[in-house]
């Protein structure tokens, strides 16, 4: 049952086993068992955790291909998930992308692109995020 190996993702993933969570996920394609926008949410946070950025995109283009709802905390995650292995760049073409599938920007996805931009040394790119941020009044 989806809810059930969500809980269980989730749980994996806040408890640093990200491998676990992906395994998990694994084992619901090969049960045939339906992926919800919470399961792939789960793993990228899972992903995050464990500074797997490339993989955390790829649950992001899953969702895609998949027609699940992309929503702001899957984003997010993702853009935490290329701050933590300093890679500024997509980083910010995911906050970009936001705008694209209509998801809201917030403190979270910006924070990160932010953290993401100061660690690859792209001072006047943070600098104009914060700007933006304010002018847009996110919360």
């Amino acid at each position: 049952d989806t809810s059930v190996y969500n809980a269980c993702i989730s749980a994996c993933s806040r408890g640093h086993h990200w491998q676990l969570s992906l395994d998990l996920h694994k084992d619901m394609v090969v049960g045939s068992i339906r992926c919800s926008t919470i399961t792939c949410s789960a793993c990228i946070s899972a992903c995050e955790k464990g500074q797997q950025w490339n993989l955390a995109l790829a649950f992001l283009a899953e969702m895609n291909r998949a027609k699940l709802n992309c929503d702001e905390y899957a984003f997010s995650a993702c853009i935490s998930a290329c701050e933590k292995s300093w890679h500024w760049e997509a980083a910010l073409s995911l906050l970009n992308e936001m705008t694209g599938h209509r998801v809201a920007r917030n403190v979270v996805s910006y924070s990160a692109c932010i953290s993401a931009c100061e660690k690859g040394g792209q001072w006047l790119l943070a600098l104009d995020m914060l700007s933006e941020m304010s002018r847009g009044q996110v919360r």
